[in-house]
């Protein structure tokens, strides 16, 4: 009941937001939003883990419900880190991590196709018969992680059981399989080309993006906090135009609203910080 409650408080306020901006005619910009579209499909995922969890229990048991709920959880944990960065304390050391962590997008990318060339190579040996998903986790674990099993690698375990002649058993170093003189270079080549050059590559590109994103923190805490009161100003629009009928045609018939006149701003300081982005590279 209680999960239901807060789940309805949350939906009942996101649809305030939604109709404040649609009131002054911003519904267009609200869509352009990657955010709100976050926040509609989490509130959706929330509703129907909490409605499955209320109506059946045994769904609730399963791995499905599990892996939604636990996705849920971490959602919730990620806007309190939201909510905690509008603190200036908290935002001007925040803001430059998650900055860094949305700039290396490109970097993985490159490092996925360097995988999915590493793994094709290895499929395709054929050892063992293993399928390309734990081919590409093999790989995973070799070139980034750097933690590997020769043995498993060749297919083929690094001892044997020998019988002696009285019948006793003891170990013995296995068999040399067919791909035991080529499989140690594929993964000297794959671990220093992805493990050593790409990972150092991606350690420089982090301290680069890390660097710029400490320059602007400011800027950056500024806009979210306008963003915050923009979000905040959108809900009271909301509220006025649902329960005062009156204020909502007064707003309709106006040309600019206050909530237009603040994202034209913004736009304006966007496009000028982009020009000086690209006059300062």
């Amino acid at each position: 009941t209680t999960a239901c409650v807060v789940w309805g408080v949350g939906v009942f306020l996101h649809a305030l937001i939604i109709v404040g901006y649609a009131s002054n005619g911003l519904l267009m910009r609200y869509l352009c939003v990657r955010r709100h579209w976050f926040e509609v499909l989490n509130l959706a995922l929330a509703g129907s883990t909490v409605l499955v969890a209320s109506i059946s229990v045994e769904v609730s048991q399963s791995n499905a419900f599990r892996a939604a709920l636990g996705y849920v959880v971490y959602d919730k944990w990620m806007k309190f880190l939201d909510q905690l960065r509008l603190i200036r304390a908290v935002g001007l050391h925040v803001l430059p991590i998650d900055a860094t962590l949305r700039s290396v997008g490109p970097f993985i990318g490159v490092l996925l196709v360097y995988l999915l060339a590493a793994t094709s190579l290895y499929f395709a040996l054929a050892i063992d018969k293993q399928g390309f998903i734990q081919c590409f986790f093999w790989m995973y674990h070799l070139t980034v992680l750097g933690e590997f099993d020769l043995s498993e690698l060749l297919g083929a375990s690094s001892l044997r059981l020998v019988a002696d002649a009285d019948g006793s058993l003891r170990q013995a170093e296995a068999d040399t399989t067919e791909y035991h003189y080529i499989l140690p270079w594929i993964i000297v080549f794959m671990s220093f080309l992805i493990g050593v050059v790409l990972m150092n590559l991606f350690i420089a590109i982090l301290c680069h993006s890390y660097t710029l994103a400490a320059r602007r923190a400011k800027e950056d805490l500024l806009r979210d906090r306008a963003a915050s009161a923009l979000e905040q100003f959108a809900m009271r629009e909301g509220v006025m135009t649902a329960f005062c009928p009156r204020r909502a045609k007064s707003i309709r018939r106006r040309r600019g609203s206050n909530m237009q006149q603040v994202y034209a701003h913004r736009t304006v300081t966007r496009h000028s910080e982009k020009i000086e982005d690209m006059h300062d590279a």
